[in-house]
């Protein structure tokens, strides 16, 4: 059995190598798409920018990612 507790899994005796297995390849998927999402934002960010040709100076940049990564 798992169960969620003070932001951690806490896994019981029965957990077997299958099981950890099966969460790995969770943990990887959900990372994945994570990582897909704020790829997509930024070249959104990037194409927006070549096409109004206006650069996006530090400050814009790094407000706009910290949007980009926020988003849930």
């Amino acid at each position: 059995m798992i169960k969620y507790e003070a932001n951690m899994l806490v896994l019981d005796s029965s957990h077997s190598k299958d099981d950890q297995a099966a969460l790995n390849l969770f943990v990887e998927n959900v990372q994945h798409l994570e990582r897909q999402r704020i790829l997509q934002g930024i070249k959104k960010l990037e194409d927006q920018s070549h096409a109004t040709k206006t650069p996006l100076y530090q400050e814009t940049m790094f407000a706009k990612i910290r949007e980009i990564v926020n988003l849930s």
